[in-house]
């Protein structure tokens, strides 16, 4: 790496955020750059990584990775030495999964470079270490399919092409499902309400209802009546749309509506009979439109991972979108059958 090493590349590294070959490159520079490793030390909390240092060592015995797993990848360990690694990786997941990281970035590497890395100057083997031991502690792990599965370990997520937020609530949600979000908990009605689902003029079907919406001109639908009527769409007490005399069953305003808001809004039905629908003991039809911020969130996530169901569904059901949430992560499922995490994830949705 000829340029130096800028603030956000070492946050990165922090994050797990990058690739095993940029991991080796930054590393490699802050060994031989006093200035970089200056830099870095203004940054980190060397402390807090000397105390992580300690904690590994107690904590178990692992070969050492520059006198043992080096040596052992690069061919050049004795047959004793060989014989012992080979049967800590094969009950050491974590250890493996070093391994072949190593075996992937170690073949155009010299040996003396890794040394180099491992074995620089004070400073910048302090802040190497307060970069390496996070990743090995604390990254997803993969076990290969001739070890047995760890129980309860949900799928991995990629270190890097997420941001971290989103990585951190994909974890989340594989964890511990997703309870009902507070946006959709203010509109829900009372478990024994009456709700709309006979379709007959008493009990009119209305949608929207008790669900949260991406689109600022929701299309507002409702069962026959056989007779006209106007839609009204109310924010609070104040009536904030209201379409003109209707023969059908469906309207979507001309105007957005504002974001963030929770929305009431009735049919004003002609003729003999109820005139505003629903009519009680039918609760009102509610809902919330979501706001500017989780919509740019989620428009990022379509416009860089078009295709990642899981990260959609995740993002979507956190928003509250329950029906969008619900497609992306049976999308997801369908392409990963043995995901026994993402099928949990969805049937807690389900359960909203």
């Amino acid at each position: 790496m000829s340029m130096h090493v800028t603030s956000q590349r070492l946050q990165q590294l922090r994050r797990r955020e990058l690739t095993p070959e940029e991991i080796v490159e930054v590393t490699r520079h802050l060994a031989a750059c006093a200035e970089c490793a200056a830099a870095a030390r203004r940054e980190i909390d060397v402390g807090r990584a000397a105390a992580g240092l300690a904690d590994a060592a107690l904590a178990d015995e692992h070969p050492d990775v520059e006198r043992e797993l080096f040596p052992y990848v690069d061919g050049t360990l004795d047959a004793d030495g060989r014989s012992a690694i080979e049967e800590h990786v094969a009950t050491c997941a974590k250890c493996a999964e070093v391994v072949d990281d190593l075996r992937r970035i170690d073949a155009p590497t010299p040996r003396r470079s890794w040394s180099t890395i491992w074995l620089g100057a004070a400073a910048a083997a302090a802040i190497v270490a307060t970069i390496a031991i996070p990743l090995f502690r604390e990254r997803p792990i993969n076990p290969a399919p001739s070890r047995p599965p760890r129980a309860q370990q949900p799928p991995s997520v990629p270190a890097s092409g997420y941001r971290s937020d989103w990585a951190a609530a994909i974890r989340e949600a594989l964890a511990h499902g997703i309870p009902l979000p507070a946006s959709l908990r203010a509109i829900h009605p009372p478990a024994d309400a009456l709700r709309d689902d006979s379709g007959d003029a008493a009990h009119v079907a209305l949608r929207p209802r008790d669900v949260v919406v991406e689109s600022q001109q929701p299309r507002f639908t409702w069962s026959k009546i056989g007779r006209a009527c106007r839609v009204a769409v109310y924010s609070g007490d104040q009536r904030v749309s209201r379409s003109a005399r209707l023969t059908g069953n469906e309207w979507t305003p001309p105007a957005p509506l504002p974001r963030g808001r929770i929305y009431t809004w009735q049919l004003e039905a002609e003729g003999d009979g109820p005139h505003i629908l629903p009519e009680p003991p039918d609760p009102p039809a509610i809902f919330r439109i979501i706001d500017e911020a989780t919509k740019r969130d989620l428009d990022d996530a379509r416009r860089l991972h078009p295709d990642d169901h899981l990260l959609l569904g995740v993002l979507e059901a956190r928003a509250g979108l329950q029906e969008e949430a619900l497609q992306d992560l049976d999308r997801h499922v369908v392409t990963h059958p043995d995901d026994a995490a993402a099928r949990r994830l969805a049937a807690s949705v389900q359960e909203w």
